[in-house]
């Protein structure tokens, strides 16, 4: 006989301990549960950003490979010739006796038919030959329909009477040049450091003292300028490094900047190098759609 209800009281702690047993389990699990939640989402947001970085970095590749294909369509096409082969080239071309008319046209810069800042000379020969050679080189306006091509006025200006300025750092060159040959030369050399050696000079004190010995270098080159605007010369070609901008304006306003393969002047030869490839001319073999883009265009 349970008189004060001990019993009943025992079996009621009992089920509550049970139950508090069993929320125990069900909290260790759901702390568990709750851990693995946020690893996972922890995993998650690492592999979202490793997908965006995926994405981003084949996103470059696409665009590095579409930029690389347009280069090598535009290489196929483009070629930079010297000025040697280019006049020989030339030369080949205009002595072609096709049996019937062939077009020839000259158009300067702002007017061209591909880069607004060359001029260019388009021939067309529908079965053979579709080219556009252009130049830096001013030239005149002109329209030829004729048995061969017209190229007389770009190869007179390669064999113009040149002022040749070819500006480096490291050694620049002037010179002129008449029918595509040295007349007189003259080597300006340099002794400017281009690279910081550790110990000695501190990096800006070098930096300090390579500006001025580029700045001497400049006067030294000016100087020899001087000299040669006192001759005769039809046209004035400056190449080089950016420096020559400040040469550049101490010519002629219509003087013409090219780009060259030489670097540093240390000898003649390397100023005939420079001359060589810096008035060279480019050629674009041109597919038949753009030759009769042109050909419509001039009318």
């Amino acid at each position: 006989m349970d008189l004060f209800g001990k019993k009943k009281l025992r079996r009621k702690i009992e089920e509550l301990e049970e139950k508090i047993e069993e929320l125990e389990k069900y909290k260790k699990r759901w702390e568990k549960e709750k851990e693995r939640y946020k690893q996972v989402v922890t995993e998650k947001q690492e592999a979202e950003k490793k997908l965006n970085k995926m994405e981003n970095r084949v996103s470059t590749l696409r665009d590095r490979l579409e930029e690389d294909r347009k280069k090598e369509e535009e290489q196929m096409k483009k070629e930079k010739l010297g000025l040697s082969r280019a006049y020989r080239y030339l030369d080949s071309l205009s002595s072609i006796e096709l049996g019937r008319d062939v077009f020839t046209a000259y158009r300067n810069p702002g007017n061209s038919f591909l880069n607004d800042k060359m001029t260019e000379v388009f021939l067309h020969e529908p079965l053979m030959i579709k080219s556009v050679f252009q130049t830096p080189l001013k030239l005149d306006e002109k329209e030829y329909n004729a048995k061969n091509f017209v190229t007389n006025h770009l190869k007179e200006a390669l064999d113009r009477r040149t002022l040749f300025i070819h500006f480096s750092a490291g050694g620049s060159g002037i010179g002129i040049f008449e029918d595509r040959e040295p007349v007189q030369t003259s080597v300006i050399k340099s002794d400017i450091k281009s690279q910081h050696k550790k110990g000695g000079y501190s990096q800006k004190r070098f930096e300090r003292l390579r500006e001025q010995q580029i700045r001497s270098h400049i006067e030294d080159v000016e100087e020899e300028l001087e000299r040669y605007l006192e001759k005769s010369f039809e046209q004035v070609v400056v190449t080089g490094t950016e420096e020559r901008n400040e040469i550049h304006g101490k010519v002629e306003e219509d003087a013409v900047k090219v780009k060259t393969r030489k670097g540093n002047i240390a000898e003649k030869e390397d100023l005939v190098d420079s001359f060589e490839s810096g008035m060279g001319v480019f050629h674009v073999r041109l597919d038949d759609e753009t030759a009769e883009d042109i050909l419509s265009n001039i009318g």
